[in-house]
């Protein structure tokens, strides 16, 4: 059914070509029949309409493209209309990653900067991640150096800072007990 309708699309499609597509987008039969429903369902979707696809449709689409199939479109991007690959979903369409980000995004009560939201502040409002790192109220001693930074890791609840947050154990090459990469190895660095 897929390949009857993408050789509607394009009449010097190699039906070899097209089953070798489509099954490199999935070897499922399963998968493949959800896939031909779709296309049955809604053939414009090789022709540019392809936002309201499935993953797998957007996939075809992609490997269609790059074999030279004519008349098989890949949508650009609903919002930004720019043509990368359409990997998420917003409002019902598939889009790019900047556009699927941007609902996400407020402006920063301490920074202004119009960013992902990290954190709240006690009030409630938007604090951009930056700002959340840099909030003394999120701040705690570090267990392992002492000084009052933003936790990495808890190790038995007690809080380390990302430079401490590595296991401590005697390095290998100059024989100092600091915190080491591959702890444990026989030689810890």
């Amino acid at each position: 059914m897929i390949v009857s309708i993408i050789t509607t699309i394009d009449e010097t499609a190699a039906t070899l070509a097209v089953r070798e597509a489509v099954t490199s987008v999935s070897d499922s039969p399963v998968v493949r029949q959800k896939l031909a429903w779709e296309l049955r369902d809604r053939p414009a979707l090789l022709t540019g309409d392809a936002v309201h696809g499935s993953p797998r449709l957007i996939a075809l689409v992609e490997r269609l493209r790059a074999d030279g199939v004519s008349g098989v479109v890949m949508p650009p991007c609903p919002f930004c209309a720019t043509e990368v690959r359409l990997i998420r979903v917003r409002d019902g369409l598939r889009c790019c990653r900047p556009c699927w980000e941007k609902p996400r995004t407020q402006v920063c009560a301490r920074c202004g900067a119009d960013d992902n939201v990290g954190g709240r502040d006690p009030d409630g409002a938007p604090l951009c991640l930056r700002c959340l790192r840099k909030d003394p109220l999120n701040h705690e001693t570090c267990t392992g150096c002492g000084r009052n930074r933003l936790p990495g890791r808890r190790i038995d609840g007690r809080p380390f800072c990302k430079h401490c947050e590595r296991p401590v154990a005697t390095c290998a090459t100059c024989h100092q007990t600091r915190p080491c990469h591959f702890v444990s190895t026989p030689t810890p660095i």
